[in-house]
């Protein structure tokens, strides 16, 4: 079977299955980085010193690509259902407060931090939030009372 298979063969093989590999490890990694280049590379090596000619090699990419997209389709079927570990990549916690806790805010006086144009920035008793002002444009500095909540948006108005 060695007579068969060239030395070239074996090294050019085991470059194009390092290369996927790598690629396919790289599809867990948020971004682009060292293993998809180094993979690519690898595949590239592979198809040149394997192929005789340009059709050849053109094929061989062809196989290597079809590979790589059944490996990214199965990753992504699976990843929905929970079978690889790409929980990191999401926030579990939001990141908003809950609409029934920011209630407590309404009929609350503060100062806008920032302009708010609609929205910006205000303090209220040493909590910053993210406010939204009721259509008008309102300085930074000014003092500012709580009308209303809709949903995660804190609805102000300026104190005359």
């Amino acid at each position: 079977m060695l007579s068969y298979l060239s030395a070239f063969s074996i090294v050019a093989a085991i470059l194009l299955i390092l290369g996927i590999s790598l690629v396919i490890f790289e599809m867990f990694i948020p971004g682009f980085g060292a293993p998809g280049i180094c993979g690519i590379v690898l595949i590239g090596a592979g198809i040149l010193i394997q192929a005789k000619s340009i059709e050849e090699a053109l094929l061989l990419l062809l196989v290597v690509v079809a590979i790589l997209g059944i490996a990214l389709f199965i990753i992504l079927c699976t990843a929905g259902k929970g079978r690889f570990p790409m929980k990191r990549l999401v926030l579990d916690d939001s990141i908003h407060p809950e609409s029934s806790d920011l209630q407590f805010f309404v009929g609350k006086t503060g100062t806008a931090l920032t302009p708010l144009r609609p929205a910006g920035t205000a303090d209220f008793d040493g909590v910053r939030l993210d406010v939204m002002s009721e259509g008008s444009f309102i300085e930074a500095n000014t003092p500012i009372r709580v009308l209303r909540t809709e949903g995660t948006h804190i609805i102000v108005r300026r104190i005359d």
